[in-house]
Order: C-alpha cells, then structure tokens, then sequence
C-alpha cells in the first residue's frame, strides 16, 4: 500500500496591463518686444523758456529678428480733452488730474539722442496717438537708449502752480514688430 500525498502550492501571478502612450509637442518662440524705462523725472524745475531732462533710460529687450518700434504716446488716462501731449495740473505727483487744472501751453517733446538702433531721427513732439520714437532695423537682444525730455513753458501763458500742486504727464511706450 502506498500513500500518495499530493501537496502543493499555487500561487496567483497579478495581473498587470501595459499602458503606453505618447504625445508631441511642438512649438515656437513667440516674437517679444519688452520695454523697461528707468529713471526719475519727478520734480523737475520747468523754468522758461525751455527745460531739458535726460534723467531717464529706455531698455527693450527683444528676440524679434524683422525689426522692431518703440512707440511713445501721452496715455490721456484722467487728462482732460484737448491736453493731449501736453503736461496738466495734479494734486501731486502721481495723483489725480484737477478737473479743469491748468494745462501748459505746448506739447512735450521726447527724443532718443544718439539712437543707434533707428533709421528715424527719434524726435517727437508727444500726442495721444502712439508715434515711433525708435525704429530698429535689426535683430538684437537687448538695447538700452537714454532718453531726453524738452518742455517748453511760456513766462506768461503757464501759470506757477501752488498748494502742492505739479504739472504731470504719463508718457506711455509700447514696442510693436515691424
């Protein structure tokens, strides 16, 4: 007689599905123009008949390769109608507009002394509709340009302003491909 002992183990394998898959991505570097102006020109004395100030740095950077222009333009945000590029009376500087305030007599002037990177002459007398400053005609990583600021003043027709108050302006610049 013979005993017959079976033993045995099963084991149960997992399961496990493959899962695979892939993707494509494509891309391309989008054409960018920054602008970055440093300086101050708070406080300025605008003594007649005329006053300069160069206290103020325009950098753009760009990966643009056609060309490239920087636009300047008199923002208008809180300025009363008909003040376009002109300085206007604020409470302070950097405050609100004074409604109905007075408004200097003649446009400002922006320029770009020595512009390397333009074709143009980089003189503007500031409106409210975007004018180019700077036109550059090449592919460059970063440009830096000092930029000079005139504002002519009446002796009779800009009045000295008091309490606190201070002619203003905000010069808008805006970069755009050619």
């Amino acid at each position: 007689m013979g005993i017959l002992i079976i033993a045995g183990a099963a084991m149960v394998m997992p399961v496990m599905a493959v899962d695979s898959g892939s993707t494509q991505i494509t891309g391309n570097a989008v054409p960018t123009i920054d602008i970055t102006v440093t300086g101050s020109l708070a406080g300025w004395q605008l003594t007649p008949p005329s006053s300069t100030n160069n206290g103020a740095t325009l950098t753009v950077n760009t990966n643009v390769a056609s060309g490239w222009h920087v636009k300047v333009a008199d923002s208008m945000t809180g300025k009363a109608t008909g003040s376009d590029g002109k300085m206007q009376e604020a409470v302070s500087a950097g405050g609100a507009y004074v409604a109905s305030g007075a408004v200097l007599q003649s446009p400002l002037t922006v320029s770009a002394p020595g512009d390397t990177a333009s074709t143009s002459d980089g003189t503007k007398t500031l409106t409210a509709s975007p004018t180019a400053i700077i036109d550059g005609t090449a592919a460059t990583s970063t440009y830096s340009q000092s930029l000079l600021f005139t504002q002519p003043v009446s002796y009779t027709l800009d009045p000295v302003l008091t309490g606190g108050h201070v002619y203003q302006i905000v010069v808008a610049f805006t970069g755009t491909p050619s």
